[in-house]
This record gives structure tokens, C-alpha cells and sequence, in this order.
């Protein structure tokens, strides 16, 4: 007899991978403008560092890998939003303290996960993020820190999940989380 692990004779072998579709067809645009600047107000030595995103194309994808697919058309590619901006603002006070304050702003994207229009998870909605991040110099040897990740609590979800047994409809990210630090120097 035969174990309830083992697999018949009968059975081919089989393994569980995943290729491209040889059909499909991207075509993307992608426009970046990238800034930095330092020391703008020498004495707080204050640093702003940006950068917009701006990407466009289409998509053609297929139902399935065969001859015969019949092909649907975005005009937008899936997984990337048209539209990102990110700014950081770096600066001294007081010569004791230091501030950053990290910005990311993503327009919505249409998901890999979904082909359909009419289903509630097709878009990712846009969102805003902001991080602060403040340090404080007790003495020479020890410095604090709070880290505000999320500041504003955005409720956002990243790039999809795929590729699992039970793939995430959703993959959110992390909520309002507050860090507390503290850093000695010998």
C-alpha cells in the first residue's frame, strides 16, 4: 500500500512556478525631477531634499498564456501611480536639537491582483504620509529620540501581496507608530 504522503506513480511530476506572459505588452513614460539643497540658512543648517514622479503608458494584458487570449487594454500601467512626491526637511536647533520631517504623497494605482474595474479593490486610493523625527542632546555622550512614523495615522495600502497560497486582497502598512530612543556615545 501506499501512504497517505506519497503520490501515485500515475501522477506526473509537477512543480509550482510562475513565468511572464509571453503576449503581453507594457509601454511606460516615466518623468522624474530630483532636488536637493543644503545648508539653505547656514546656522541650522537646514537641508531640503525632493523629488516628483510622473509616469504614464499602457498595458496590454491577456486572460490567460495561450494563442487564442483575448487582450484588455489599461491606459495606465498596474502597481504605479502616475503621480509621487516625496520632500524631506532636515534641520538644528539650538544646537541641541535636530529635526526631519520626511513627506511622501502617492496618487492612486490600479492593483495587479484585479483585472476588473467594477470590483471595490481595484484602485489603491491615494495618500499622504508624514514622519517627524525629533533628536534631543542631553549632554556630550547622551541624545533622545522620538520618531513619529505615520504622524497623521494614513491609512494606505503598499504594492500587492501575490505569489501566496491565499493571496492578500489587501496589504496595508503600518498605522501611527511613536519610537522613543535613547543613543549613548563612549
Amino acid at each position: 500500500g501506499t501512504g497517505s504522503n506519497v503520490v501515485p506513480s500515475e501522477y506526473p511530476p509537477t512543480t509550482r512556478s510562475y513565468h511572464n506572459e509571453s503576449n503581453s505588452k507594457l509601454k511606460l513614460h516615466g518623468y522624474q525631477l530630483i532636488g536637493v539643497f543644503k545648508d539653505i540658512h547656514k546656522k541650522s543648517h537646514l537641508e531640503i531634499k525632493g523629488g516628483i514622479t510622473y509616469s504614464t503608458g499602457h498595458e496590454k494584458v491577456s486572460d490567460d498564456n495561450y494563442a487564442g487570449a483575448s487582450f484588455l487594454r489599461l491606459d495606465y500601467i498596474r502597481q504605479t501611480p502616475k503621480f509621487m512626491m516625496q520632500c524631506m526637511v532636515d534641520f538644528d536647533c539650538c544646537r541641541i536639537m535636530h529635526f526631519s520631517i520626511q513627506n511622501v504623497y502617492c496618487s492612486k494605482w490600479a492593483r495587479s491582483y484585479y483585472i476588473s474595474e467594477d470590483n471595490g479593490f481595484y484602485w489603491a486610493p491615494q495618500y499622504y504620509n508624514l514622519d517627524i523625527v525629533f533628536t534631543l542632546k542631553i549632554n556630550k555622550n547622551l541624545s533622545g529620540t522620538i520618531k513619529v512614523l505615520n504622524a497623521l495615522d494614513a491609512q494606505y495600502g503598499g504594492i500587492d501581496a501575490v505569489g501566496m497560497d491565499m493571496d492578500l486582497p489587501y496589504n496595508p502598512q503600518l498605522r501611527r507608530n511613536i519610537r522613543l530612543g535613547l543613543t549613548y556615545t563612549l
